[in-house]
């Protein structure tokens, strides 16, 4: 188990900064650098980690097991994956707030109490959103090929995190793709292009459409307009946008450096960590309010998931620029 580093040397550190400082104007930042000390956080993360992977990961594995084994609905496999997230926090939570009490001395016991936890952390949506027409897109209608192709590619992209030869994961992926995601959509192609593709163009795509819009409309209405547009500094916000993008969004769309998917793959990979760095740098910046202009707190960076290779495959196999170099096999060169 890895060991918080140093820590008493480091407070002591911060204190003699504390002390050094006339007015004690920056007594915030000092303690933000003690708490955010990185080989602690380090430290911890790796504690985390390893317990994770002892105790809840065999937990998860054995509910996985039951859910693929068993007959569960939909619902209930949301339900069992929110509260699975719930039971592990609640541990934590009780246990992080027991550590606590050792600021009791510092803060006193009603500040203490004054630091609410939710009991809960997950939230699930059981809203669906469901068409009145019945119409199955790709990846649905091949879910577990979708699904081992995003496996595959988890399994490429820990290799590349760990500064390893992914290439064998990338050939595997390669040969799936060709194999089982390819030649499907060539069949889902071919009913556009023959008999039936009148009747999809023309008719049942359009109900598809026309049935979904107005509900995913409430849905945007809702969230646009009843939560985000009415959060304090909404419109500052799209005011410095537009005056700090304005000019740049009006050029040209940049294209991807290369023509090749594994190329493609690859350089997301590489580039996903560093992006996450600077878009944290970033919202660590604003949230100090080095312009004057956001509140603490008031910035939140949530990195979005990469594309998978199934998405990427089919969004180019339906374009029409690119239709004769995808109804053949050796997908890495679209």
């Amino acid at each position: 188990m890895t060991e918080l580093v140093d820590a008493p040397s480091r407070v002591t550190e911060v204190r003699e900064q504390a002390r050094a400082s006339a007015d004690g104007s920056n007594a915030h930042s000092l303690l933000r650098n003690l708490i955010e000390n990185e080989p602690s956080l380090q430290a911890f993360r790796e504690s985390m980690k390893m317990t994770v992977s002892t105790t809840v990961a065999p937990w998860i594995t054995e509910l996985k097991r039951f859910i693929k084994n068993t007959v569960v609905e939909a619902d209930q496999r949301l339900w069992a994956m929110g509260f699975m997230t719930d039971t592990c926090y609640g541990v934590f939570r009780d246990v992080f707030k027991e550590a606590l009490r050792d600021l009791e001395e510092v803060v006193g016991e009603e500040a203490l109490n004054e630091l609410k936890l939710p009991k809960t952390i997950a939230s699930i949506a059981h809203a669906k959103v469901e068409s009145g027409v019945i119409w199955r897109p790709p990846t649905h209608e091949r879910k577990a090929t979708v699904d081992e192709l995003a496996e595959l590619q988890r399994a490429a992209y820990a290799k590349m995190r760990a500064m390893e030869d992914a290439s064998t994961e990338f050939d595997k992926l390669s040969a799936h793709v060709d194999a089982a995601w390819m030649p499907y959509l060539v069949e889902r192609l071919g009913e556009l292009e023959g008999e039936r593709g009148t009747e999809l163009l023309c008719a049942t795509l359009p109900r598809v459409v026309h049935s979904l819009l107005p509900k995913f409309n409430k849905i945007y209405r809702a969230t646009g307009e009843g939560v985000v547009r009415g959060e304090e500094g909404y419109a500052e916000f799209i005011n410095r946008e537009t005056a700090a993008f304005g000019e740049v969004n009006k050029r040209e769309k940049p294209k991807q450096p290369t023509q090749s998917l594994r190329k493609l793959l690859e350089l997301s990979g590489r580039a996903e960590e560093p992006f996450d760095d600077l878009m944290r740098a970033v919202a660590e910046a604003a949230n100090e309010g080095r312009d004057g202009g956001v509140s603490p707190g008031g910035v939140l960076w949530e990195r979005a998931p990469l594309k998978k290779v199934a998405r990427i495959v089919e969004k180019i196999f339906f374009d029409p620029q690119q239709r004769g170099k995808v109804t053949v096999p050796c997908s890495w060169a679209l």
